[in-house]
């Protein structure tokens, strides 16, 4: 395969990719959205663990969160 031809291919590949990266984030957020009683008990954990990912700042070198209860809301609407 030459070497336009393997680049043509990479970028088509990594189009495709971000295409089905998208579409399956589309499908969970408008799940979420629908089923928001199974979700309400997955974002904190999502949250949790998505908390380090942005990297270190400066004078940070650790995640710290609480968690706390305040009662029981309605439902979005």
């Amino acid at each position: 395969m030459s070497d336009r031809a393997l680049e043509v291919f990479a970028t088509a590949r990594d189009r495709q990719m971000n295409q089905n990266f998208a579409r399956t984030i589309y499908v969970k957020v408008r799940a979420a959205k629908t089923d928001w009683e199974d979700a309400g008990e997955c974002w904190p954990f999502e949250l949790l663990q998505n908390a380090p990912d942005a990297g270190p700042r400066p004078g940070r070198a650790a995640v710290s969160v609480e968690i706390g209860r305040d009662g029981l809301r309605d439902a979005p609407t």
